[in-house]
């Protein structure tokens, strides 16, 4: 991994990792200051326009779950230039909530602008797949 590859792998990383926390500052240290903002959650109602709409989804994600965990990357793409990057990875998520042990993959894709010299957060979507061979969505 080039330098550049590796300060666009922190910046997922450290997104992820202020997440696990519950740190929504840290998350939102992560998202793009000065360029349009589109991110699509798991849920059909999350479509995040604007910084406000993130810290709001992030803050309701943090009130519903606890001891969130993130497992070994199992799969990562980082593809990049000098002031735009995307990456496609894959990772186990355990987390409380409701009182019950929840485990699940997810999938994410974020697209990084550079600011200020910064990788930031731009626009992302999460997915979580479902068994194989299932191809009913109701």
């Amino acid at each position: 991994m080039n330098q550049n590859t590796q300060a666009v792998h922190h910046a997922v990383m450290s997104f992820l990792d202020a997440y696990a926390k519950g740190d929504v500052n840290g998350c939102m240290a992560l998202i793009a200051q000065n360029s349009p903002i589109l991110i699509f959650g798991t849920n059909l109602d999350e479509v995040c326009k604007s910084k406000d709409e993130v810290q709001a989804a992030l803050q309701r994600d943090i009130a519903t779950m606890s001891n969130v965990r993130w497992g070994e990357v199992r799969h990562i793409q980082i593809t990049q230039d000098t002031s735009c990057a995307n990456v496609l990875l894959e990772l186990p998520l355990a987390y409380v909530a409701g009182g019950k042990e929840e485990q699940v993959v997810f999938r994410y894709v974020f697209c990084l602008v550079t600011e200020s010299g910064q990788w930031k957060i731009a626009t992302g979507m999460a997915s979580v797949p479902t068994a194989e061979g299932c191809y009913s969505f109701s």
